[in-house]
């Protein structure tokens, strides 16, 4: 008998993953005084569950499974194109913020201290995470401290996303599933400033504006492809105001 946590739908180990790598990411936590229009920080790493998830096949409809055999669809979708289109948006929406100054991506991975920076390999337990192009992961305060030191930073912030797909209608009979999908997006931030102190941490989930009208718990992620950056877009926002909220 297989343990109860391979069981798990993969994208539910992934996030659990995600919240034993950085320590209860459930709890928001903002130090005030180490924000501000002086205050400078970069963006260190970039990573992801390595794929956009819909609905699990245990216990789908006949209509998800038949759907899941196409070319487009499926029950989940490489993540690397999404991850890619998704760090513009995340700069371009955390800049807008006036609690920090913001390092340009640039500026910051083809520096000299970056490259010198070590890094680990991305994974957690049993479970790898996608890294942004460019980026390197580094699960550690104590790398994480000496990077803003070296990047003359206030402090150094690290993101990971997670792509799922939000599905709302009726199942009849295990036969078929009529309904709505959208893309979410989660975001899970903490940034670490020079004296080693977790200065902000916080989750957040966005839901793109538009559906898409699905047959089967299995996704068309050509088509919720754009849906997806919708839903990055708002989770950004969301997590700007929250910060914002907070100082």
């Amino acid at each position: 008998m297989g343990s109860p946590i391979r069981r798990l739908p993969r994208y539910v180990i992934l996030m659990l993953a995600l919240g034993f790598l950085i320590g209860g990411c459930a709890m928001t936590r903002v130090n005030p005084e180490a924000f501000g229009k002086t205050k400078t920080y970069a963006i260190v790493s970039i990573s992801a569950a390595p794929q956009a998830y819909a609905s699990t096949p245990m216990g789908s409809t006949v209509s998800g499974l038949v759907k899941s055999a196409s070319s487009d669809s499926g029950y989940s979708n490489a993540a690397d194109k999404l991850v890619k289109a998704s760090v513009p948006i995340l700069y371009r929406e955390l800049k807008k913020t006036k609690t920090l100054r913001l390092a340009a991506e640039e500026t910051v991975i083809r520096s000299p201290a970056y490259a010198r920076a070590k890094g680990s390999e991305p994974k957690v337990l049993w479970h790898r995470f996608l890294l942004a192009d460019g980026y390197k992961y580094f699960p550690g305060e104590e790398d994480l401290t000496a990077l803003a030191k070296a990047l003359r930073v206030d402090g150094v912030i690290i993101v990971n996303i997670t792509y799922t797909v939000g599905s709302s209608g009726v199942n009849l009979f295990g036969l078929l599933h009529l309904g709505t999908q959208r893309g979410v997006t989660r975001l899970d931030v903490t940034a670490i400033d020079r004296h080693g102190e977790t200065v902000w941490r916080d989750s957040v989930s966005g839901k793109s504006d538009e559906s898409i009208g699905a047959i089967g718990e299995s996704a068309n992620f050509v088509k919720l492809h754009p849906l997806f950056l919708n839903a990055t877009e708002h989770a950004v926002q969301d997590l700007v105001a929250r910060l914002e909220q907070r100082i």
